[in-house]
């Protein structure tokens, strides 16, 4: 085939819906076998439907790609637009999905394939590779005009982004490589504030008669777009909406104690996502909240959804992050109330308490709430039973040693994010570890702490479940699993406190636990009774939202002595 110039046939297009194709999920030679029935190139096919398509309808995707689509989703709106189009009759032609024309298949409904299976979409990677983007666009000599007028729109956004600036008094210089903004020309409703820089300390925002030039969210590094962009896609926030003892835990906080804590209170949700602590705070009396997100799909989200709910009025959304906002809407100059579901795996992954502690030091009123307002990590033994290669022992009756070997050796460098059986717990827990969110500095967040754990006796069994010593190396300690609490405490709470917790013992969470696989196992016998050491937790110097986790432990015999200490280095 060649793939210089592919067209779309738009005869004999089937309507219905069905879910998104997932990617690579038909084997690539199957995929393009059946997509001879639906391309043809500009070379005369021999399916009489594929030629008429070619010559009555012009429409070359691989220009329209090329152009102006930013990536595979919009490759997928621009297929389906036209299987739509073409289903209504309508004869659709290369330059009506290039500019300046109306680009209507850049909305997002158009992400719901039209056409159920369709074989294009299962294929756009292999049949239009980025790579080959530049070498076509390079062969088309009509696109020297359009560079030609691309820079003079540059040159007049930027010019026009200047005497903002001047309007604004602001001295920064605009990069000449615009490698530190993105430009965009498009209406804002009013209650998003896009952060534009620096300002005033007045906090306002620039507003065009008709439109607004938008600055998108900077990001100080690579970690942080991948971060925030990772945000934009609806099954994280399904899950973590699904999740009924996260969200429930937040509703009782902020629903149940509405008379002590949100009543007519200004509120700030910081990662707010899809709004749903800030529609909370909304609906339990508050005057005002703030609802914060670097990521542009999400602050657009919680907009929306505010909207829909009839809390647009209340709600304010700002899509920045937290360090860079430089005022609050409607001439705030603090907040009654700091409300953010920032806990990551082992709490502190993605390190967003980091930015909660901002927020706080920024814009929380003295003696203000911040929800939860403490937070606890925990840990305890387990057995062999919780270790990434017991899985592999028994596969429906089969031996896989190898791979379980392989599992296991990665364990013992990497945590593992499982849910643990309670019945497979071999100690106590112990908290080693807390952190007054609305007290504590930054430093807190970065820690060696001592533990002690001590096995459980033979008799008790955790969740009334099968006996935690009926394994084969029943009082062998090989992971030590970590979780954390969330609390709510009556300090702000005072009507109705409440727990979050992700212990092994609770309702399972989309947090589940830390696994950490210990490479010498620890035997508890009548005389080794317990396992004590330190838990030192440190930001990861290459990427600051993981973690390093570093491990000190030994057995503790009954005279108080301790076996051979060891050490290990985990990430997460």
């Amino acid at each position: 085939m060649d793939r210089k110039r592919v067209v779309l046939p738009l005869l004999g297009v089937r309507s219905g819906r069905g879910r998104p194709p997932k990617p690579r999920a038909t084997p690539v030679r199957a995929t393009r076998r059946r997509a001879t029935t639906t391309w043809c190139a500009t070379q005369p096919p021999a399916d009489p439907s594929c030629r008429t398509s070619d010559e009555r309808h012009e429409l070359d995707l691989r220009q329209v790609f090329a152009t102006c689509c930013e990536g595979l989703y919009d490759r997928m709106r621009v297929v389906n637009y036209v299987r739509q189009q073409a289903a209504h009759g309508c004869d659709v032609q290369t330059q009506q999905l290039l500019p300046p024309h109306d680009l209507k298949w850049k909305q997002d409904a158009y992400l719901r394939p039209f056409m159920e299976d369709d074989p294009l979409l299962m294929e756009l990677d292999s049949l239009f590779p980025d790579d080959d983007a530049e070498e076509w666009a390079m062969q088309e000599t009509d696109w020297k005009q359009a560079a030609l007028d691309a820079q003079e729109e540059c040159q007049r956004l930027r010019e026009e982004l200047a005497e903002a600036g001047r309007i604004l008094g602001l001295d920064e210089e605009i990069d000449p490589k615009g490698t530190q903004q993105t430009l965009e020309m498009q209406p804002i409703p009013s209650n998003v504030r896009e952060q534009t820089g620096p300002q005033e300390s007045t906090g306002r925002t620039m507003h065009l008669p008709t439109q607004v030039v938008k600055t998108k969210c900077r990001f100080n590094t690579k970690v942080d777009v991948e971060y925030f962009a990772s945000y934009s896609d609806m099954a994280i926030h399904r899950e973590m909406l699904g999740d009924r003892p996260r969200t429930l835990a937040y509703q009782t906080a902020i629903e149940g104690n509405s008379e002590c804590c949100m009543q007519d209170a200004r509120v700030m949700d910081i990662g707010c996502g899809t709004g749903i602590l800030s529609l909370m705070a909304a609906r339990a009396g508050a005057a005002n909240v703030v609802a914060i997100d670097a990521s542009t799909a999400m602050a657009e989200a919680t907009m929306a959804n505010a909207k829909e709910n009839g809390y647009d009025e209340k709600i304010e959304v700002i899509n920045e992050q937290v360090e860079k906002i430089d005022g609050l809407p409607k001439d705030m100059a603090c907040v009654d109330v700091i409300v953010s579901e920032w806990m990551g795996y082992g709490l502190l992954f993605e390190s967003m308490l980091d930015d909660v502690m901002t927020a706080r030091d920024l814009w929380l009123k003295p003696g203000g709430a911040v929800l939860p307002d403490v937070a606890s990590l925990h840990v305890a033994g387990a057995g062999p039973q919780a270790g990434k290669d017991w899985f592999w022992k028994d596969v429906y009756g089969f031996k896989m040693s190898s791979m379980g070997n392989r599992a296991h050796a990665g364990a013992l460098h990497r945590a593992s994010v499982e849910v643990v059986n309670p019945a497979h717990l071999i100690t106590d827990a112990c908290a080693f570890h807390t952190i007054d969110v609305a007290l504590d500095e930054k430093d807190k967040l970065e820690f060696s702490a001592p533990f002690q754990i001590e096995r459980l006796p033979k008799e008790e069994g955790r969740g009334g479940r099968e006996k935690v010593y009926s394994c084969h190396h029943p009082l062998e300690c090989h992971v030590l699993v970590l979780w954390f609490e969330a609390h709510f405490t009556a300090r702000f709470c005072r009507e109705r406190p409440v727990t979050l917790s992700t212990s092994p013992l609770a309702e399972p969470t989309h947090w589940a636990q830390v696994a950490l696989t210990l490479a010498h196992p620890v035997l508890l016998t009548d005389d080794v009774v317990g396992i004590q050491g330190t838990i030192t937790f440190s930001k990861n110097r290459e990427n600051r939202r993981s973690v390093d986790i570093v491990v000190k432990y030994a057995g503790v015999r009954r005279d108080g002595s301790t076996s051979e200490q060891h050490t290990q280095l985990f990430d997460i």
